[in-house]
């Protein structure tokens, strides 16, 4: 397997970027000791997860991935000490439990939340593999119901659903 030559038993300190490879087959997001996260806790119920070597590794920890476009559920992961810094996997699972559309092509996983893109990654030609780099996201942007008001009918919107006067006309 591509991913069994990159997990060790080694910590090799921080990764560079915070960089997951995109996993339809795991379970659960797990990421190093050393990925960005927030929310760190003690797992309550750890996993222990066997690797292609043989090795059974253990989490640790419960936290949240820094991702703000992704709603809690499908920021959840567990710190598995043990990874090798370029091995933090994303569940696709988790993604699609959390209601959002997950697409791949020949060069791009699309991570949408209803005609919104939230998450992007790309494929390495070198091994084939996809990485999302958590830093390097589109911005943000929020569904909006009524479209894109002029700020005279956000603030006409406003008066008139927070019993507020109506405007003069």
């Amino acid at each position: 397997s591509k991913l069994a030559n990159n997990l060790s038993t080694l910590d090799h300190g921080p990764p560079s970027i915070p960089t997951l490879i995109a996993d339809t087959g795991s379970t659960n997001t797990f990421v190093t000791v050393d990925f960005p996260i927030t929310n760190r806790q003690i797992a309550r119920n750890p996993f222990s997860i066997k690797v292609p070597s043989g090795h059974t590794m253990t989490t640790t920890h419960e936290a949240d991935l820094v991702c703000d476009a992704l709603r809690p559920a499908a920021r959840r992961a567990h710190i598995v000490p043990g990874l090798a810094p370029d091995c933090s996997l994303l569940s696709i699972g988790t993604l699609c439990d959390a209601d959002y559309t997950v697409t791949f092509d020949s060069s791009h996983m699309k991570v949408h939340d209803n005609d919104i893109l939230v998450l992007i990654g790309h494929q390495n030609t070198t091994n084939g593999l996809w990485h999302v780099n958590l830093a390097n996201q589109p911005p943000i942007r929020m569904a909006n119901a009524i479209g894109d008001p002029s700020t005279a009918k956000l603030v006409a919107f406003a008066h008139s659903s927070l019993f507020s006067p109506v405007l003069s006309t």
